[in-house]
């Protein structure tokens, strides 16, 4: 069987967003591989790792004209006639593929790949608790994809910083697509107009189309064209564009050295400067175009477009932005934050603790008028308020005593260190009492005596009893000696709480006459 030399492995992704966090959509797309020997049917492949589970890997054939196709996988493993085929790996490392295809270019092509998985600081929180039914927006950095596990209590599970509503604690791991160092040299424009090149013409004054600027304000630049900012901090620089819309001149392009076999991303953000006519553009390497990459008609919305690669067998890496867009309108657009690096998929996890504090007092409750009752609490935090705050000896503490004088309800806050707060109320209710209907205080000389005389209850207990008739009436007869307050406290069956009263007899003073 002849063999020819293994070109490229290719996949292209869109995004489209305002922002690094926007999630991520894939799009069907056309590929254009050339074989070394001229013939389009000659086979390759590209391949994707699954973000949320990296050892199971998706393949691609690229011969679309194959009648048949042939892989081997790991330990020998070998699928036939699936042009698309998945295959789970048994663990990361670096595994050798062949793939081979039956069509107009019978040939077999291997390639060595990594199946990888690296721990890296990616979440840019750390660990946090929330309160029971609280939430938190769990925050990363910027990356081309993600994928939360347990997906339980996120908002989504693909979000670069989804919602976490968590109902007890929880440690959250997330796997994310992301870039290594950027090889390319001034991919932010920040040093002006090196380190690529273009098939249009620089012009610090902008006079017709074909011509491309390197700066922060494209208005001053072109007066037709919006005052747009740039991507990444929104006052540096960026390449800005005005396209004379013919086909395949390059926008930009750059030549870097890389290592074989080995997983890369290009990626680049656009954005319209103008809405008449959209940007219609290819990312391309080594002279292999990878699908569309069209600017969003909005202006001054920033898109990222991106493509991983498999560097196969080559050294090197032409990657180039090139035009599609042959209408006779002439399109502008900006060019910011253009990176080339390897594609790593890395790991980071986070807990989020739930703090749930509770407090349960004792269950709502009735005491007489004049009596006292402690509030007793249980809680799992120490810092405690209650309202209202009258009748009640300490509104800090978990046990407090309270005496109202009418019925009254009592809520607590229980706060734990985290400002969690969990909540309880008691009813004390004031037991009715027979309603006294007594004599008023009275005066009497020394040595006389007076009849006290209460009513409204069926029983009575009168104290000091020493001066009076009977102590176990409504209404004795008192003989004091000396000023005194007598006590009554009068109960009745049909009430379960008892009355106290008092009537004071006083003692009028005797005076001495001398004529």
């Amino acid at each position: 069987m002849k063999k020819y030399f293994a070109y490229i492995s290719i996949v292209l992704l869109f995004i489209s967003s305002v922002d690094a966090d926007a999630s991520i959509t894939d799009k069907n797309l056309n590929f254009s591989i050339n074989s070394a020997s001229g013939d389009t049917a000659c086979p390759d492949f590209f391949f994707r790792q699954n973000i949320c589970n990296p050892l199971v890997v998706d393949f691609f054939a690229v011969n679309s004209a194959a009648t048949d196709y042939y892989w081997q996988f790991e330990n020998g493993q070998i699928v036939t006639g699936l042009a698309n085929p998945s295959f789970t790996f048994s663990g990361t490392g670096t595994y050798t593929i062949k793939h081979a295809s039956v069509g107009a270019c019978a040939d077999t092509i291997t390639k060595i790949i990594n199946i990888d998985l690296q721990p890296q600081s990616f979440i840019s929180i750390s660990d946090s608790t929330v309160c029971q039914g609280g939430n938190l927006t769990i925050t990363t950095l910027p990356a081309l994809g993600y994928c939360w596990t347990p997906s339980n209590y996120l908002d989504n599970p693909l979000a670069a910083s989804p919602v976490c509503t968590p109902l007890q604690t929880t440690t959250y791991l997330v796997q994310a697509k992301t870039q290594g160092a950027n090889l390319l040299i001034n991919g932010d424009f920040n040093m002006g107009n090196v380190g690529f090149i273009s098939d249009y013409i620089y012009a610090s004054n902008y006079t017709n189309a074909g011509q491309y600027f390197v700066g922060n304000d494209p208005s001053i630049w072109n007066a037709g064209l919006r005052n747009c900012v740039d991507h990444s901090t929104g006052i540096d620089s960026m390449l800005i564009v005005s396209s004379n819309n013919a086909l395949n001149q390059i926008v930009w392009k750059s030549t870097i050295n890389v290592i074989p076999n080995t997983n890369y991303v290009f990626a680049v953000w656009a954005q319209a400067l103008s809405a008449s006519n959209s940007a219609d553009l290819r990312l391309s390497i080594n002279g292999n175009e990878m699908g569309n990459m069209q600017t969003n008609s909005t202006t001054c919305v920033w898109d990222q477009f991106y493509t991983e690669w498999n560097s196969g067998n080559y050294s090197t890496a032409d990657i180039a932005i090139i035009n599609k867009n042959s209408l006779a309108e002439e399109n502008n657009f900006a060019l910011d934050d253009i990176s080339f690096a390897q594609l790593l998929i890395v790991r980071d996890s986070i807990t989020i603790y739930v703090d749930s504090p509770f407090v349960n007092t004792i269950v709502d409750t009735a005491i007489c008028r004049g009596t006292q009752i402690v509030l007793t609490t249980n809680s799992n935090v120490s810092q405690f308020k209650w309202t209202p705050t009258s009748a009640i000896n300490n509104t800090t503490l978990s046990n407090p005593l309270v005496s109202p004088a009418s019925n009254t309800w009592y809520h607590v806050k229980a706060s734990s260190i985290y400002g969690c707060e969990a909540e309880d109320s008691v009813f004390v209710e004031i037991k009715p009492s027979p309603v006294i209907i007594k004599t008023p205080d009275t005066v009497i000389c020394k040595n006389a005596s007076v009849q006290l005389n209460v009513s409204g209850a069926t029983g009575y207990q009168w104290t000091p009893n020493v001066t009076l008739s009977n102590d176990a009436i409504s209404n004795p007869m008192a003989m004091p000696t000396a000023a005194t307050t007598y006590y009554v406290t009068s109960s009745d069956p049909a009430f379960v709480c008892s009355s106290i009263d008092s009537i004071r007899v006083s003692i009028r003073a005797i005076f001495n006459f001398t004529i």
